[in-house]
């Protein structure tokens, strides 16, 4: 089981984001990671002045912050095959 993250919160999907890259890939960087999460919040809330506030019924902030904690952690392992 995966732990709880609140998917409301930037900073806690960020934070477990991180967490499995590294644990994946130890020794890299996760600039790019962290990068990537300061755009996704600048570009919610308006604070880009070069693109309007993201505002969307259900493609929302949340939404793609679930994505975001679905796709971070790594596949689920099937059980062996049976011969």
């Amino acid at each position: 089981m995966f732990p709880s993250v609140n998917t409301s919160d930037v900073g806690e999907v960020q934070r477990e984001v991180v967490r499995l890259f590294q644990e994946m890939f130890p020794g890299e960087d996760p600039h790019l990671i962290e990068c990537a999460f300061e755009h996704l919040a600048t570009c919610f809330s308006g604070g880009n002045p070069k693109y309007q506030r993201i505002d969307v019924r259900y493609h929302d902030l949340e939404h793609t912050l679930q994505g975001d904690a679905l796709l971070g952690a790594p596949p689920p392992r099937s059980p062996p095959r049976r011969r």
